[in-house]
C-alpha cells in the first residue's frame, strides 16, 4: 500500500482515497529469487518498463499446478522469458499510448472465452460471490464497447478450452497478469483475495484492469507511476517509438480517470473512462452498427427426471449476460451465470420417497434488460418394488 502524508484531522476522510496499486504485496517470508542481469533491466526498459522494482519469481499456477518462471514489473504484470523475446522481435513497432499498448496485441475479430474459477463448495482459490459478480461487470464492460473483441463469460474448474482464466490468490487487495502473445490473450488472471474488502466497484476496476493487460493496454502512467501511486519509477523518454492515439491524452495530460493507471483507490466506479473507450475502439476495432436489442432465450423449457439422480443441458441463445438460480434444494445448477449465448446444466439429487407425487420446481435465468426465462423442473417418485406396498 503507498504511503502518504496526512494530517491527523484528515484520517477520516483519506480513508475513502488510499491508493493502492493493481497488486498490493502479501506479508510474507522473504524468498530469496534470481537476481535480474543489467543486460535484461535494459531491454525492459528499452520496451518502456519501470524496471525500478523488476522481480525474478516463479509463478504457481493455482489450476495447473505448473510453475514457472516470470519477470514482475509494475507490481502485477507478468512476462516470461519467452515473451520478453517475442516482445524485442516486435518492439520495431513501438508501444502505443494508450492510452498506451504493449508491442504485443491480441488478433481481432476474435471471441475470447472467459472463466471465473469457481464450483461449489471451500477451494482458496474459488473466486468469491463479490469477485464473481465484479467479473461479469468487467466482461459487460468490455463488450458494451462493441470491439472487434467478443468476450464470453462462465465459471468452472475446467480450463482447458479458455482463453482467459481468472483465479483468486492470497493477498490484501490487487491482481496481476500478463500481456498477449501469439496473437492470444493472455491466460492466468490473480486477484487477491482481499481486493473483496474495497467493495464491487473496486473489485469490478481491478478485474477490468488485469483483463486489460491480458489483450495488451500498457498502465497509462507507464512512463512515471508516481501520477497514481504517489512514487515510482520515471521512464522519461522511454518506450522508443510511442505513437499517440488521436483522441487520447498525452505524456504531458495524463487521463486521471483511465482505469489503466497503475495504482487505484478505494473510491474506484469500475468503468471505463471516455479515454479508455476512444482507445479501446482504436485498438480493436469492430462493427459500426450498435449493438441490437437486449436477447435472452432457452432451451428447453421444462425438463423432467425419474427418481435417480440426473442432468440436463439448457441451451442459452442471448447477446447480453445472465444469471441461472433455482427454487428448490434438490436442484443444483452449473455454471451460475454466463455472457452472450452458451450453456448451463441442471441437475437433480435422487428422489427416494415411495408413493408420492412428483416434486416440481423451477430454474430462472435473468437476462436483466433482456428479461428473464423460466425452466418447469419436475422428478417422479420412486416406484414401488415387487411387494411393496404405500404406506
Amino acid at each position: 500500500m503507498k504511503k502518504i502524508r496526512i494530517s491527523l484531522l484528515g484520517i477520516v476522510a483519506f480513508l475513502a482515497f488510499m491508493v493502492f496499486s493493481c497488486s498490493e504485496e502479501p506479508n510474507v517470508d522473504p524468498v530469496q529469487e534470481p537476481q535480474v542481469d543489467e543486460q535484461t533491466l535494459s531491454q525492459f526498459s528499452k520496451l518502456g518498463f519501470d524496471v525500478s522494482d523488476i522481480r525474478f519469481e516463479t509463478f504457481n499456477n493455482v489450476v495447473t499446478g505448473e510453475s514457472e518462471q516470470v519477470y514482475v514489473l509494475e507490481n502485477d504484470i507478468k512476462i516470461s522469458p519467452k515473451l520478453l523475446e517475442e516482445m524485442l522481435h516486435n518492439e520495431g513497432n513501438g508501444p502505443k499510448t494508450e492510452q498506451y499498448r504493449t508491442t504485443n496485441q491480441v488478433s481481432s475479430p476474435k471471441t475470447i472465452k472467459v472463466l471465473g474459477y469457481y464450483a461449489s463448495g471451500t477451494n482458496s482459490s474459488y473466486l468469491d460471490a463479490t469477485m464473481r459478480s465484479a467479473l461479469q461487470m468487467a466482461v459487460d464492460n468490455y463488450n458494451n464497447l462493441n470491439l472487434g473483441l467478443t468476450f464470453t463469460l462462465a465459471f468452472g474448474t475446467n480450463s482447458s478450452n479458455y482463453d482467459i482464466v481468472v483465479t483468486r490468490v492470497s493477498g490484501s487487495g490487487g491482481g496481476r497478469a500478463g500481456f498477449p502473445s501469439g496473437g492470444n490473450p493472455y491466460k492466468w488472471v490473480e486477484i487477491q483475495s482481499g481486493t473483496s474488502n474495497y467493495g464491487l466497484n473496486v473489485v469490478e476496476h481491478v478485474m477490468t484492469h488485469e483483463i486489460g493487460h491480458c489483450v495488451g493496454l500498457r498502465h497509462t502512467d507507464y512512463f512515471n507511476r508516481s501520477i497514481s501511486c504517489g512514487s515510482g519509477g520515471n521512464e522519461g523518454s522511454a518506450g522508443v517509438g510511442a505513437i499517440h492515439i488521436p483522441g487520447t491524452p498525452s505524456t504531458t495530460n495524463v487521463d486521471m480517470n483511465s482505469i489503466m493507471l497503475a495504482c487505484f483507490n478505494g473510491s474506484e466506479n469500475g468503468e471505463f473512462s471516455n479515454y479508455d473507450a476512444t482507445a479501446l475502439t482504436t485498438l480493436y476495432p469492430g462493427s459500426t452498427n450498435p449493438p441490437g436489442d437486449p436477447t435472452l432465450s432457452v432451451s428447453p423449457t421444462s425438463v423432467s427426471f425419474g427418481y435417480t439422480s440426473g442432468s440436463r443441458t439448457i441451451t442459452v441463445s442471448a447477446n447480453v449476460s445472465w444469471t441461472v438460480t433455482d427454487n428448490a434444494s434438490w436442484i443444483s445448477v452449473s455454471p451460475s451465470s454466463g455472457s452472450n449465448s452458451g450453456s448451463f446444466t441442471i441437475s437433480v439429487a435422487p428422489y427416494n420417497m415411495v408413493c408420492e407425487p412428483s416434486r416440481r420446481g423451477t430454474v430462472t435465468v435473468n437476462g436483466g434488460a433482456a428479461g428473464t426465462k423460466t425452466i418447469s423442473v419436475s422428478q417422479s417418485s420412486r416406484p414401488l418394488k415387487p411387494g411393496e406396498q404405500c404406506p
